[in-house]
């Protein structure tokens, strides 16, 4: 089953995760991974948030896509988020 959404496909978060103490609601992220299809067909992303320096798992139905392709070079690490000054 093809998934909703590509690799480094920009998308917007809808919803909070579950035990994830950060808000994530109405912030992008960058889809850099993905679970194989459960039984009903849906599949968890890793969605990384540049603002966190940080990736969470969230489900399909948490995210919307904006239409927008990142890079690569786009993902910005907790510890390359450090060395830019934002600690």
């Amino acid at each position: 089953m093809k998934p909703k959404f590509n690799f480094y496909e920009v998308v917007l978060i809808t919803a909070e995760p579950p035990r994830v103490r950060k808000t994530l609601v109405n912030k992008e992220g960058i889809v850099v991974g993905m679970s194989d299809p459960n039984e009903s067909g849906s599949r968890d992303y890793g969605v990384h948030v540049n603002e966190y320096g940080e990736t969470f798992g969230l489900s399909e139905n948490a995210l919307i896509s904006t239409g927008r392709i990142a890079s690569p070079q786009d993902v910005v690490s907790c510890s390359r988020w450090k060395t830019m000054g934002r600690d």
